[in-house]
């Protein structure tokens, strides 16, 4: 009877402990919830099927998805996410492929990690929104229109999600939906250091694209 007892209390104990392990393994940081929830929200996936290891390309993510997904997360946050933290804890150097290697718990990191983030702080200088309505108002003398990310990099997503070239016609609809800023030269040239893609003229832009095109093929 006693080595049933000592038995009994031995599993419940036994029990107890894998009980508080499964617990620790299921918690996750606020910044890991905030990924998940706002990845679901683009993808229109449940939350309960993303996994901290998913990578975004397992859960259906394209190029495009991916940008999407940051920009509301940087939006989120009140913060920018530098493209080269983000290939670094996904362990890649090329940007293009980074939907195939960073996971979840990886993009968690980069919220959470300690590398310099620019917080996002209102400045007077600089205007945002789509292009369509920014080129409708006056470009003061010393500005320029910056696309957040650059016209090239959506540009590229597109035609990766569609698996053809654009047409003219779907290339002007894609810049003119494209979130953009008005702001001083010094502060576009200063941001355009550390693109993959140099930025493109949005007023020839068909022009531009296809000689980009061509010298990437």
């Amino acid at each position: 009877m006693k080595r049933l007892t000592s038995a009994l209390i031995l599993f419940a104990l036994v029990g107890c402990d894998q009980s508080q392990r499964e617990k620790k393994q299921t918690t996750v940081s606020p910044e890991m919830e905030s990924v998940i929830k706002i990845t679901a929200e683009q993808l229109g996936v449940s939350s309960e099927s993303i996994r901290p290891d998913s990578t975004f390309a397992s859960l259906g993510a394209d190029d495009l998805d991916f940008v999407e997904i940051v920009m509301a997360t940087e939006d989120a946050h009140k913060v920018s996410i530098p493209d080269e933290l983000l290939t670094k804890i996904a362990g890649i150097s090329a940007a293009e492929e980074i939907v195939h290697h960073l996971t979840i718990a990886g993009f968690a990191q980069a919220l959470d990690s300690d590398e310099p983030q620019t917080e996002s702080e209102p400045d007077k200088n600089v205007v945002t929104g789509l292009y369509a309505e920014l080129v409708t108002r006056p470009l003061p003398e010393g500005y320029s229109y910056l696309f957040i990310p650059s016209l090239a990099a959506i540009l590229t997503a597109a035609e990766n999600k569609e698996g053809r070239p654009l047409t003219e016609k779907e290339v002007l609809s894609i810049r003119d939906k494209a979130p953009a800023m008005v702001a001083p030269n010094d502060v576009i040239l200063k941001m355009n250091e550390s693109r993959q893609y140099r930025d493109i003229n949005p007023k020839s832009v068909w022009v531009e694209w296809q000689a980009l095109r061509t010298q990437t093929e």
